[in-house]
């Protein structure tokens, strides 16, 4: 089980950036916001963006907290998109 970590104010700066640029590019790869539509890179920015976020959790960051849900539901998206195209 893993265990809350201590709080460095630099690395959880940078890994909230890390995991918000993820669910960005993520996003605009599932929807094709400034990019053509590529629902695989969508899925592993995303996936990226989720583990970075439940580490961002774990060291007390509130706002990855808000932001792991909503991560969490671009990937269900993301998956149901290519699920559709492998039926």
């Amino acid at each position: 089980m893993a265990k809350q970590q201590k709080i460095d104010s630099d690395k959880d700066y940078h890994g909230f950036l890390a995991a918000s640029i993820a669910m960005r590019v993520g996003r605009a790869f599932l929807f094709g916001e400034g990019t053509e539509i590529d629902l695989i890179h969508a899925l592993f920015e995303l996936r990226t963006a989720e583990a970075l976020f439940y580490k961002q959790v774990l060291i007390g960051d509130e706002l990855s907290r808000g932001l792991l849900p909503k991560t969490q539901e671009l990937i269900i998206v993301a998956q149901a998109e290519l699920d559709k195209i492998i039926e």
